[in-house]
């Protein structure tokens, strides 16, 4: 609710959002990006059944696809303290679907 109207576009660009914009737009995708890892870490041990988690990974596989959210990860992954697990498992799902 957060993001640009046009954030899952595949023409979306940070370039044409003024920098509060941009800003702004950051600050969520990484408030999403720990979501997911919380969620990753919940699935890794076991904490949550499979047919969530099947649910959950196919929504991060949609999103991690996006221009956007490849765009954002290459920066964020870079910037902060997810844990080698979680970025191994983002790359790979990035990887698999671009191929």
């Amino acid at each position: 609710m957060h993001f640009p109207e046009n954030i899952n576009e595949n023409n979306f660009s940070y370039e044409k959002l003024g920098q509060e914009k941009i800003d702004k737009t950051m600050r969520y995708m990484r408030i999403y990006f720990d979501l997911c890892s919380e969620e990753f870490f919940l699935h890794k041990h076991n904490y949550i059944n499979k047919e969530v988690w099947k649910e959950w990974e196919e929504g991060m596989i949609i999103a991690f696809n996006k221009k956007a959210f490849i765009t954002a990860w290459e920066k964020i992954s870079n910037e902060s303290g997810f844990y080698t697990d979680f970025k191994k498992f983002v790359n790979s799902k990035i990887t698999s679907e671009l191929e």
